[in-house]
């Protein structure tokens, strides 16, 4: 089921509406509470989740008149409807199954609108602060992520700084600042969503939040749990937040414990032990999962180019990485944030990027020079044509001073194969920036590639690349073949020819 403000504010027109006697009313909010306690009791049925959310809704309707109409309407003081619907909702809470939170929380919201909510912050967190304190399993985790996930709702509520509850929040915050590392997964979102509602309602928070996951994180070791929470606020940020606050003040500071965190797996203490295996997996998949996310998302339209250039310097560390597949992310990273940010990026910080995904070309593993040239195509790809030119005219030379000697029986070293490949790749995205053009550069490219495609002039990871390089731009230049050879001289046509054409037994 989904709960429905219409429903509640067609229950609550009832109840005000209602002319009789004051005592008929109050008998007429008990009778209802009472309906709405039998059906959260109710056991398990096909209507179970019906149920819950119908009790919900009755449970806001009676809640939303009790605390702004019951002066008028029934006998009940403010004060008293408060300490009927919270000693209410407790008995409810420790009844209902956890998947039913929601619907109560949305309910409690519905309920404190527009009313001064001090005495239920204060009585929240009382219980949030009771609850964490426990340590025992099962039950107790079950109720720590329900009062955590109304906790949630009321500072939703919350929306606006609150100064007459500072020491309330404050108290809140450090009890959640000292649960991070909670083991149920549960309590973690729960911790996650109410760290992200406070730092909306007072942003002075924010640092004391990232001080502590810094301090807690860079103690070294995995801290599984931590790093689950810190996705989790990070994807809080990224689905429910905004551009202007969220992303430049809490996402980009704590951008590089994301990508560390990535890295997890290769702590010293986790390695030969199997028990950590499954969490060292959840870890890495959950920050593969945010930074995913961040960089397709966020975008940095109110910030300066000092923010790009700090998240560019975090992508810059990340690549020095261990670990091939880090790496490889820096490299999906980079392709999408530039891309969302073609037109916001400054020259030096295209630079930088551009620097960055050069440097990974150079890379052992396939997967991360893949990764490496598809993110140089995009760059270039939104460059001039001008420019393009001047960068191919730099990379020929250095790809044909690295390439083997036709009768050298010397093997080249580790050093003259990267550069080698730097440069090769380099002009491989070159081309493919233009698929369906032939700018001047585009033959200078393809007659130095093809020098690279014999077996002992380059490696075989090399010589694939080139050789698809070719096949790509023949399939998109096909249709106006005619057109695009004029471009061509006669020695770039043959060597063209020797990549692309197929060979004959006669030749």
């Amino acid at each position: 089921g989904i709960i429905r403000i219409s429903h509640m504010s067609f229950l609550e027109n009832i109840l005000i509406n209602y002319h009789d006697s004051d005592s008929d009313n109050d008998a007429n909010v008990k009778q209802l509470l009472d309906i709405a306690k039998q059906m959260a009791f109710a056991g398990p049925s096909e209507d179970q989740q019906n149920e819950h959310c119908t009790a919900a809704e009755i449970a806001g309707a009676v809640g939303h008149f009790l605390l702004h109409h019951s002066p008028n309407k029934i006998s009940v003081q403010n004060s008293d409807s408060v300490n009927l619907l919270l000693s209410f909702l407790e008995s409810v809470l420790m009844q209902i199954p956890p998947d039913a939170v929601t619907y109560w929380g949305e309910s409690l919201r519905y309920m404190l609108n527009d009313y001064s909510r001090d005495e239920v912050l204060s009585y929240m967190v009382q219980k949030v602060e009771d609850t964490l304190q426990v340590e025992e399993e099962g039950s107790g985790f079950s109720s720590q992520s329900k009062w955590l996930t109304l906790m949630s709702s009321v500072l939703i509520e919350c929306n606006h700084p609150i100064q007459d509850s500072s020491a309330i929040m404050t108290r809140l915050l450090r009890q959640l600042l000292s649960t991070l590392h909670h083991p149920y997964e549960a309590c973690r979102n729960g911790i996650a969503s109410c760290l992200y509602r406070i730092s909306c309602i007072n942003r002075s928070s924010i640092k004391e939040i990232i001080t502590a996951f810094h301090e807690k994180l860079d103690e070294g070791g995995a801290h599984h749990y931590i790093r689950l929470t810190l996705s989790r606020l990070l994807s809080y940020c990224v689905h429910c937040g905004d551009d202007k606050f969220d992303f430049t003040q809490i996402v980009i500071p704590l951008l590089p414990l994301a990508f560390k965190s990535l890295n997890v797996s290769n702590h010293e203490g986790n390695k030969g032990d199997v028990a950590t295996a499954s969490l060292d997996s959840d870890v890495t998949k959950s920050f593969r999962t945010i930074l995913a996310s961040i960089s397709h998302n966020s975008l940095l339209t109110f910030g300066d180019q000092h923010e790009i250039a700090t998240v560019l310097t975090a992508l810059q560390d990340a690549s020095q990485a261990l670990t091939w597949q880090v790496r490889s992310i820096v490299a999906h990273f980079l392709r999408c944030f530039h891309n969302r940010h073609v037109f916001l990026i400054s020259e030096s910080n295209n630079t930088t990027a551009t620097n960055i995904v050069t440097a990974l070309l150079a890379d052992e593993r396939r997967e991360v020079s893949s990764a490496a040239m598809a993110a140089l195509t995009g760059i270039l790809a939104v460059t001039s044509s001008q420019q393009v030119h001047k960068f191919v005219i730099k990379t020929i030379p250095i790809a044909n001073k690295y390439l083997p000697k036709r009768k050298s029986k010397k093997t080249p070293s580790a050093l003259q194969l990267q550069k080698q490949q730097t440069s090769v790749f380099s002009l491989c995205a070159a081309v493919l920036s233009r698929p369906y053009d032939t700018p001047a550069f585009v033959p200078l490219a393809l007659e130095a590639l093809s020098k690279h495609s014999f077996e002992k002039r380059a490696p075989g990871s090399v010589r694939d690349v080139v050789k698809k390089t070719f096949a790509d731009f023949k399939k998109t230049h096909v249709d106006n073949w005619e057109l695009h050879k004029k471009r061509f001289t006669v020695e770039q046509l043959e060597a063209l020819a020797d990549v692309v054409s197929t060979p004959h037994y006669y030749a």
